[in-house]
């Protein structure tokens, strides 16, 4: 009976770790060093759900080697044995290189169909499951960081009082965010959404309870002339950051009246009022889309970069600019968050054209240079930041696919197809910051600037009034050959579909 309770116990034992086998999620460990092996060791100790097979590791000193009973293979070999034994993940361990090159493995593992988990770089603390964090299609996009220079985030924002309209939206949210660290006496927000305006300030609040600048909010239209008149009126106001516009290509192609009123004659009423109350800066926030225009929000933009040049010739003390960029990560509408929800419900992605490309930042990175730049502005400046190279969308689609660790459906086979859904008007294929004009380094590495030609004033102040006479009758026609007249890089895109 004692040999048959032994047996008994052997069998119990090897049920037990071949089920446990069988339940535990086969994973691949990138990079055989202390803290690989640290990580495969952590999921032998605790009852974890994952079972390491394998590292993956690029240097040629660590490849056919065994550690810690664990193959280490390179990463040509990878996609054989994924499909070998089955794994879906891969968790990849930091290292002493730099960003770039760190970018440039997940770049790598992208090209798989696996999901990619990174652990952050440990400070001497023990490793913890709960450190892991999945790879996103941001950390693909990012790039060695520049400090940011101290005095020009200070030099407009410490002890002034800063006005930022557009407040509620993804940039001037941002901007506010970072703005109150930097210890303003005030910051007044401005935004017409009562959602967007509420959930701003309560982010603003929690951030900052303990900070003695006061918040003051403002749910009202930047274009409300009086209202913006009295706000400066009242109050001493020193920076401006003119956020406020509508940015959607496609919904302002539709809504041409709306989208000019908004983006155009918001700018001219706050740069305008800004100079009659010598308010010391008035920073506009701009787009790559205003570039060679071919839709009525780049027209829009541009047309509001005109403005806020034409009027820096006229001041005498407040400095205008322009801050120029393209698109912002994970802002409302942006293509990333789109993908990600489409790749979440295992629905199709719609991708406009194969060579289709854009530039892209985060919008911590964004907020950060545009204060800095504000600060350099003086007589009308147009400021280009840094958004890196152009990335492509296909490519970015598929890699977003792979990333959470499905593959891309083709001839029936695959889980995500990813189907060309062709350009819509105001949709460029590609974009660009800056046309023909000179580019002129600044003070700071990641911030250039450009010159364009500069309108008399007086003459776009007309065409202006002309403009704003067709939108009070909402004669689209007219209001659409006037900024043809003012914007001439503008090459009008087909009406067709427009709600005005």
């Amino acid at each position: 009976s004692l040999v048959i309770g032994s047996r008994l116990s052997m069998y119990l034992l090897l049920f037990w770790e071949f089920t446990e086998k069988k339940r535990r999620i086969p994973v691949a460990i990138y990079g055989a060093d202390k803290i690989g092996r640290q990580l495969a060791t952590l999921w032998r100790d605790i009852d974890s759900d994952y079972r390491p097979l394998f590292f993956i590791d690029e240097r040629q000193e660590n490849q056919s080697q065994e550690v810690g009973g664990l193959r280490v293979y390179p990463l040509q070999a990878l996609a054989r044995q994924l499909k070998k034994h089955r794994v879906r993940d891969i968790f990849v361990v930091p290292s002493s290189v730099s960003t770039d090159a760190r970018v440039e493995i997940l770049n790598k593992l992208s090209s798989y169909p696996i999901k990619v988990r990174v652990l952050p770089a440990t400070t001497g603390h023990d490793l913890r499951v709960e450190d892991i964090q999945p790879v996103r299609i941001e950390d693909l996009l990012e790039r060695e960081k520049v400090p940011p220079n101290q005095t020009l985030l200070e030099r407009d924002i410490k002890g002034n009082n800063i006005l930022v309209t557009g407040a509620g939206g993804s940039i001037g949210s941002q901007l506010c965010k970072q703005i109150l660290p930097l210890q303003p006496a005030k910051l007044f927000v401005v935004e017409q959404s009562e959602y967007a305006l509420f959930r701003v300030m309560n982010e603003l609040t929690n951030m900052h309870k303990s900070a003695r600048t006061k918040i003051i909010s403002f749910l009202e239209s930047a274009t409300n002339e009086r209202f913006i008149d009295n706000l400066l009126a009242d109050n001493k106001i020193d920076v401006i950051y003119h956020v406020a516009a509508y940015k959607h290509v496609s919904l302002v192609e539709e809504n041409m009246i709306s989208g000019v009123a908004n983006n155009v004659f918001s700018t001219q009423v706050v740069a305008e009022s800004a100079l009659r109350h010598n308010v010391g800066c008035f920073v506009l926030i701009s787009t790559d889309k205003a570039v060679q225009p071919i839709s009525v929000m780049g027209a829009s933009k541009r047309l509001a970069e005109m403005i806020v040049q034409a009027l820096a010739a006229q001041s005498d003390k407040t400095r205008l600019c322009t801050v120029r960029f393209g698109n912002v990560m994970g802002t409302s509408g942006s293509v990333i968050p789109l993908f990600q929800e489409q790749i979440n419900k295992r629905k199709a992605i719609y991708v406009t054209d194969p060579q289709a490309e854009r530039y892209f930042m985060t919008v911590e990175e964004a907020a950060q240079l545009i204060i800095q730049a504000g600060a350099m502005g003086d007589k009308g400046e147009i400021f280009l930041l840094d958004m890196g190279g152009a990335i492509n969308i296909l490519e970015m689609a598929k890699k977003m696919i792979h990333l959470s660790g499905l593959e891309i459906k083709e001839n029936g086979k695959g889980d995500i197809e990813i189907i060309q859904s062709g350009l819509r008007p105001g949709e460029k294929l590609k974009e660009q910051l800056y046309s023909g004009s000179q580019i002129y380094p600044t003070q700071h590495p990641k911030i250039t600037r450009t010159t364009e030609s500069v309108e008399d004033w007086q003459r776009l102040s007309d065409k202006l009034s002309e403009l704003a006479e067709h939108i009070q009758r909402r004669d689209a026609a007219k209001i659409e050959k006037s900024i043809r007249g003012m914007v001439t890089s503008y090459r009008i895109n087909t009406d067709e579909g427009r709600n005005d």
